[in-house]
């Protein structure tokens, strides 16, 4: 199993405070971690794949801003450090 990030440990274990505070279960804590992980992941890889929507504005300055938001969108869902933040 992958590394789970900060954000995603901390949201597994409100969901077995809240659920089954006397539950010690590694697996399923692992289970939930990694789809938690790989909602995190399609929903990065659906806000990088919107950039391709702006392909048909040509080249000019609105469409390199519109692509990069998409990169960063995508960048920000997969960082845990920026979920929620204000820039």
């Amino acid at each position: 199993m992958s590394e789970i990030p900060d954000d995603i440990d901390a949201s597994v274990r409100a969901v077995f405070e809240k659920a089954a505070p006397n539950l010690f279960a590694p697996l399923l804590w692992d289970a939930i971690a990694e789809a938690l992980m790989a909602e995190r992941e399609r929903c990065a890889k659906i806000a990088e794949d919107d950039d391709g929507w702006f392909s048909d504005w040509g080249e000019d300055r609105n469409t390199r801003v519109a692509q990069q938001t998409c990169k960063d969108a995508a960048a920000r869902i997969r960082s845990p450090n920026t979920a929620g933040a204000q820039e």
